[in-house]
């Protein structure tokens, strides 16, 4: 699978960054998926979250002509997603129709105040979801995660086999530089899949990072630059992992 990779800032911008989307599409044509980092489409605090915040179907709506024009699938994290009576931190996949092929609502939420002034404080937002999602593209099982999920082995655990796991993430400078690559690498060997990190740049830890079945980094990004980037997810690779390293 040729995955894209988008490690691009956002802001509380709403129509400014659907359209940062839509020109990072334009410059990935030959991707099979494009992810972007959590709150690509709009990193606000909790009173412009709650403004904007809208149902799957909204969001489908609004971000399906994007895939339309591109003919692309991608995947955005961190939207705000009305759902009986509260708000989840949601995963979104769509193809290259628009259509939607997975919603995953963030299961761990963030328990400290946002690491940046203009984000969302997660904890006092968003509701936890509790289901595992995956879903079937270009011949992978990909399991979707989000940032702090990415500490609880159980999460990878109830998505086992996956060939690969996708982590949009707007991490912290402050745990970022101590936990982001180890943890990145740990589900790696620990799964033996590929873990993908897309991570958020400054104010945030960005660093979007790519760690093989084996636990090598494939691909790494700076701190603080938007960067994007085209990486084969080779499944051969897990397979030979797991043939060479047997763990079950």
């Amino acid at each position: 699978m040729k995955l894209g990779i988008a490690q691009v800032r956002s802001t509380n911008d709403l129509s400014a960054n659907l359209d940062m989307i839509s020109d990072v599409l334009a410059r990935l044509p030959h991707a099979e998926l494009v992810v972007f980092p959590e709150y690509a489409v709009l990193c606000a605090d909790n009173r412009t979250m709650v403004a904007n915040a809208r149902t799957a179907g909204e969001w489908i709506s609004l971000l399906a002509p994007i895939a339309k024009s591109h003919g692309l699938a991608y995947a955005v994290a961190g939207l705000p997603t009305l759902e009986n009576n509260a708000i989840y931190n949601d995963f979104l996949v769509l193809d290259a129709t628009g259509s939607c092929l997975a919603c995953y609502h963030k299961r761990h939420i963030f328990p400290w105040p946002s690491p940046s002034a203009s984000g969302p404080d997660e904890a006092t937002l968003f509701k936890p979801g509790r289901q595992p999602v995956s879903l079937e593209l270009s011949g992978l099982r990909l399991g979707l995660t989000t940032c702090f999920d990415l500490r609880f082995s159980n999460v990878f655990q109830d998505l086992q086999g996956c060939d690969a796991f996708l982590c949009p993430s707007a991490f912290s400078t402050i745990t970022g530089p101590v936990h982001w690559k180890l943890l990145l690498q740990a589900r790696a060997v620990e799964f033996q899949s590929w873990v993908v990190g897309i991570g958020a740049p400054a104010p945030y830890y960005g660093h979007s990072l790519a760690a093989t079945p084996w636990g090598d980094i494939a691909w790494e990004a700076n701190h603080d630059k938007d960067e994007i980037h085209l990486l084969d997810i080779d499944k051969d690779i897990v397979e030979e992992t797991r043939r060479r390293l047997p763990m079950s």
